[in-house]
This record gives structure tokens, C-alpha cells and sequence, in this order.
């Protein structure tokens, strides 16, 4: 009979002596609680371990090879997952193991097989895997907070631990930069990519606290588990939430941040109760397509807002309506259509969920041409070469 490569001894590890692995995992988590940046994070990778390592006793790993044929079926059961996801995960239990030997729970450390780090070279994302994962995140009106987080994680190359902790009071929207804080204490300013602004303009709308990524209120802690659920529902494998960050370092694009306040502007028209967040995300599409745009909340400054208004139309290269329910009965909608009919200003309607004109702003149009809303860069498109300012 081989002889184990490890036996159990009678100190314990906390106020009793663990008997398996998931007690194991749970001393550790406990020891280390006070000592992570991220426990959350930890507590995450915990929970992945426990089905395949958690009833299994000390006794058990410390037999040859058993421990490390475990750790193949691990890796190989989380597949759809990056290498450095499971990679980190077996990690943590080798210290847990490691922390039992350190107390003289273990006489030796059992034999286990961890993957080598995957490379991160830069360029590893795509251009089409940026729009499947934008496109992704698109998809999760419940869940605005993932959004969020995956905008500005990929528009600003940011640790996921500086998105979630940053406030509104960092968002610059005048100077278009997001302000983060390094360990020293100093300011590091990212412009304001246009696609980015679109989604914290559209979430500012909505905020209940100082934080950016928010959930109820609340700041969010811990985001893992929903990105991968983008990440899955946007075909995307073998990337993990950190690998987010490579698309800002691989596209230099995404620092670009296109001042078109010179040129002639398309005028966005939208009811506040159900059409905000479509005019935001259309906004932000038209800027990423160097298209100037004139949306109240972002261009309206104190002062005569009627004036304003007028202005803003009579200088527009065009009107987009965002067609909603609730712009039929706006009538604030109504008279910036008759302002835009009075400039003669072409209007051009893009329909939210098949909506139709109603009575009252039909009689402005003499030859109806309207868009219906597919996704915001395809109707963004479609607007732009409409409205003949694309080809």
C-alpha cells in the first residue's frame, strides 16, 4: 500500500480541528476576511471550489494523485470560463491547504495541479467582440448596474475595484473626463469616450446614491457572477470580468473623445417619462459616429430654456423623434416639431416598440418616413444615411 503524502494532525485550524477540505475553505475565508481588498471576491471563488472539493476529507486529498486528477475535473467542468478565472480559483485553495499545513492541521502539502497563466497580449479582443459584449449588456434593462460596469470598464481601462467605488462626483460631464484616484493619492483623468457618456448620462437619470454602479441604492460589490452572464449571452469564451480592461489598452479609439460642439448638430426630441433612456444610448451612438448632437440634459444651460430650445432647433441639421406612447401625448414633443416644421428643419421619427403617430403630430408630416428601433447602432445608421448625412 502506498503511504499517504500527507496525514492529518490533532491542531486545529480556528476552535476545531477541520476534518474536510470545506472546512478548510471556511477557516480560511474567516482568517483572511479582515486581511483582502476584495473578500467578496474570495467568497466567490470559495463557493465555485466547495462542490468539488468541499465534502471531500483530508484524508481523501492526502492519497496520491487524487487531489490533482480533482483539480483537471475542476478546470474542465468551468471550461467556458478563462484559464486565469480557474487559475485564481485553484490558487486560493492551495493557500487554504497551505494555511492548514502553516497550523499543523496537515503534515505536508497533498500534490495539485494548477494551470499555467494564459498571456494577455494586447489586440485579443475584437472590435466585433466589443460590440457583442456592448450589445450584451445592452440586453439587461433590469440589471442597469451590469451595464454600467461594462461601459466603463471597457471605455476606461480601470481596475474593476476603482469602477465600483466610483462616485458621481467624478463624472465630469463639462470637461468630459472621468476622474479616478491612484494609490498616491493622485488624479488620473480618462476622456469621456461618446458611447460611454450616452450610458452614464442615461444612469444619472435613474441615480439613488453617490455611486455609479449601483444596485437599489447600494454599492455594488461584486459584479462576477452577471458579467458572466454578458459574456455568455455575447458568445464570448475564455475571458473573465478583469479581461474587460484589455479592449480600452487594445483599441486606442476608445480614449478618443470627438468634439463636434462646431458643426451642425442633429436635434434629439424624446419624452422624459418613457423615452429617456432611448434618446441617451441614440445620443451616444450618433457621437461615436462623429455626429454633433443637442439633448436637453446635456446642452441646456440656466437661463431662458425656451430660448434655448428654439435655438438649439433652429441650428439643427435635423430633428430626430424618439416615438414613444408618451411623446404622442407630450406637448412639449408636440411644439419642438412645429418649431423644427416652422425652421424648416426635416423630422425624421424613430418608432419605439411599432409605436404610430398620433393625431396631433401627424398633421406635421405631408410624407410619413419612419424607423422602426432595432439596436442602437444599426438605428443610429439608419438615421444618419436617412437623414442624408452619411453615405
Amino acid at each position: 500500500m502506498v503511504a499517504p503524502l500527507c496525514t492529518i494532525k490533532e491542531r486545529g485550524l480556528g476552535n476545531e480541528t477541520p476534518k474536510t477540505v470545506g472546512e478548510v475553505l471556511t477557516a480560511y475565508i474567516e482568517d483572511r476576511r479582515k486581511h483582502v481588498l476584495h473578500p467578496a471576491s474570495l467568497e466567490t471563488h470559495v463557493r465555485a471550489l466547495r462542490p468539488f472539493f468541499g465534502s471531500k476529507t483530508l484524508d481523501e486529498i492526502c492519497e496520491r494523485n487524487v487531489l490533482r486528477n480533482l483539480c483537471h475535473d475542476f478546470a474542465q467542468s468551468r471550461s467556458n470560463l478563462s484559464v486565469n478565472t480557474n487559475r485564481k480559483a485553484l490558487i486560493i485553495l492551495q493557500s487554504a491547504l497551505r494555511l492548514a499545513w502553516k497550523r499543523g492541521v496537515i503534515s505536508g502539502l497533498p500534490v495539485m495541479w494548477i494551470p499555467d497563466e494564459a498571456p494577455k497580449e494586447r489586440g485579443e479582443l475584437s472590435d466585433q467582440d466589443r460590440d457583442a459584449i456592448l450589445t450584451a449588456a445592452d440586453s439587461y434593462p433590469t440589471e442597469p448596474h451590469l451595464r454600467a460596469f461594462i461601459y466603463i470598464t471597457m471605455f476606461t481601462g480601470q481596475h474593476m475595484s476603482k469602477v465600483l467605488s466610483l462616485k458621481w462626483d467624478h463624472v465630469k460631464f463639462q470637461e468630459r473626463v472621468l476622474v479616478f484616484y491612484k494609490r498616491d493619492g493622485s488624479k488620473e483623468k480618462i476622456p469621456m469616450h461618446p458611447r460611454l457618456r450616452g450610458v452614464l448620462e442615461s444612469a444619472e437619470e435613474r441615480r439613488q446614491s453617490d455611486y455609479v454602479v449601483e444596485w437599489r441604492g447600494k454599492k455594488v460589490r461584486n459584479v462576477y457572477h452577471g458579467v458572466n452572464g454578458v459574456l455568455d449571452r455575447a458568445g464570448i469564451k475564455d475571458m473573465s470580468t478583469l479581461d474587460l480592461r484589455l479592449f480600452y489598452q487594445a483599441a486606442p479609439d476608445a480614449r478618443e473623445t470627438p468634439d463636434a460642439d462646431d458643426e451642425r448638430h442633429v436635434f434629439i426630441s424624446y419624452c422624459r417619462r418613457d423615452g429617456t433612456e432611448i434618446a441617451s444610448v441614440l445620443a451616444a451612438e450618433f457621437r461615436s459616429l462623429k455626429q454633433a448632437v443637442w439633448i436637453d440634459h446635456v446642452k441646456m444651460k440656466a437661463g431662458n430654456y425656451s430660448a434655448q430650445l428654439t435655438q438649439a432647433i433652429k441650428d439643427a441639421t435635423a430633428v430626430v423623434l424618439v416615438l414613444t406612447e408618451g411623446a404622442n401625448d407630450s406637448p412639449d414633443v408636440l411644439q419642438e416639431v412645429a418649431r423644427a416644421k416652422t425652421a424648416n428643419v426635416k423630422v425624421l421619427p424613430i418608432s419605439v416598440k411599432n409605436v404610430t403617430l398620433g393625431p396631433e403630430l401627424k398633421l406635421f408630416f405631408e410624407k410619413l418616413h419612419i424607423i422602426q428601433w432595432a439596436d442602437a447602432k444599426s438605428t443610429a445608421q439608419e438615421a444618419l444615411k436617412t437623414l442624408g448625412l452619411r453615405t
